[in-house]
């Protein structure tokens, strides 16, 4: 197990950005940072470190004061987490 500075476990985690602007189905979509798709900086709001996409969407749920909005997590870069792909910020 890799440990950052504070402790935390940091093996197989990645940061995770939510796209500020939406797309044609009125849906923000959730990036890792060295996805092909991310938009650039400032056109995303950082979520965090997570360790998978479920993971930064529940980050985003509860860090990120914005209104009611779907969020979708990438095709490209968000695989693992395909199966639940859209998520509703309560």
């Amino acid at each position: 197990m890799e440990e950052d500075v504070l402790g935390v476990d940091v093996e197989m985690k990645n940061f995770y950005y939510l796209s500020d602007r939406q797309n044609t189905e009125g849906e923000s979509v959730i990036h890792t940072m060295n996805c092909v798709h991310v938009p650039s900086l400032p056109q995303r709001t950082i979520i965090g470190l997570a360790s998978s996409g479920s993971e930064a969407v529940r980050l985003a749920k509860r860090s990120l004061i914005q209104p009611k909005r779907r969020l979708v997590l990438c095709p490209v870069c968000c695989t693992e987490d395909m199966r639940q792909r859209i998520h509703l910020l309560e």
